[in-house]
């Protein structure tokens, strides 16, 4: 969808999504943290969660950083100072969790985080 107006997802729903975005960015323009701090969108797949996130985003000039979840492991070399998170597992095969993949992927994700205005293309 090219507009919010377009999408297969109830009126209030999408409305939801905007006024969360608006207030998150509004809080952070003055130093604070969003309240409340997350949106959770939930329900089976096809219903245009994603599509309603992306499409409002866009109307309102933010740029998303969205987790893909990857279909294979990610090998980590072991050290002897692991900081990564999930050490590697007992029988020493070096590959990072899903979970521990999430987890640095919110770490780098909030460090960045911000709902700054993006100039809307024309």
């Amino acid at each position: 969808p090219h507009s919010s107006a377009e999408l297969a997802m109830h009126k209030k729903k999408v409305e939801e999504i905007r006024q969360w975005l608006e207030q998150a960015d509004a809080s952070l323009q003055l130093g604070l943290p969003p309240s409340p701090r997350m949106l959770v969108l939930s329900g089976p797949p096809g219903a245009a969660k994603s599509a309603a996130l992306r499409t409002v985003a866009g109307e309102l000039g933010f740029e998303l950083c969205e987790w893909l979840e990857g279909r294979t492991l990610r090998w980590v070399a072991p050290t002897d100072d692991w900081t990564g998170g999930d050490r590697p597992s007992a029988d020493n095969t070096g590959y990072e969790s899903r979970l521990s993949q999430f987890g640095h992927f919110l770490s780098s994700s909030l460090r960045t985080l911000s709902l700054s205005v993006v100039s809307p293309a024309p």
